[in-house]
């Protein structure tokens, strides 16, 4: 199982970022526009206010970890 972590800045280590839940949901329809749906291709995509980032867990193949990065590496 694989873990994909996107993160673009470190912050504080207490801190609550409400737009991650936009980007989470930018995050879902753009995998789900490349073919990766939840609970089918991973379980969950995950907010990381600490790292302002977002976290891709329960990848089983890792054909689709490698999908699933290239596809959110172009978000900004």
């Amino acid at each position: 199982m694989a873990y994909l972590f996107l993160v673009r800045s470190r912050v504080s280590l207490f801190a609550f970022h409400p737009e991650l839940f936009e980007h989470r949901t930018l995050a879902l329809e753009a995998l789900a526009a490349h073919d990766l749906h939840w609970f089918e291709h991973f379980g969950s995509v995950d907010l990381l206010h600490d790292l302002f980032g977002l976290e891709v867990c329960g990848i089983i193949e890792e054909s689709d970890a490698h999908l699933a990065l290239c596809v959110l590496g172009n978000i900004p």
